[in-house]
């Protein structure tokens, strides 16, 4: 039977596990769309990101066979953190409802205020 990998996390740590440390919000953690292209309500899909494309871009960055741009790096800033879901797609994930609420509750803040 096969093992079914689930992450369980903020999107800090997700990003972290996609080698994308210190993620800028300028590029979609699950595809590869830069900002403007994803925030418009609507919008065609990106690519989704899998490790190899991730582990394709860094090899590319560092033997410089990429321009080491934005456009180029897309997000992309270390290699991924667990190495041994080489293979695997990471479709699971298991968002902390905590930081959803906090972000939801924050949102109304904002709006009663302003």
């Amino acid at each position: 039977m096969p093992v079914r990998v689930f992450l369980s996390g903020n999107l800090t740590f997700f990003a972290t596990v996609l080698g994308k440390v210190n993620p800028s919000g300028s590029w979609c953690i699950w595809c590869d769309l830069a900002r403007n292209n994803w925030e418009a309500a609507v919008h065609t899909s990106g690519d989704l990101w899998t490790i190899k494309k991730l582990k394709d871009i860094l090899t590319c960055l560092l033997d410089k066979s990429l321009e080491d741009s934005a456009a180029c790096r897309k997000g992309v800033t270390k290699e991924p953190l667990f190495n041994s879901i080489d293979s695997s797609e990471l479709t699971h994930y298991v968002l902390s409802v905590l930081h959803i609420e906090i972000g939801v509750g924050n949102q109304l803040l904002k709006i009663i205020l302003d």
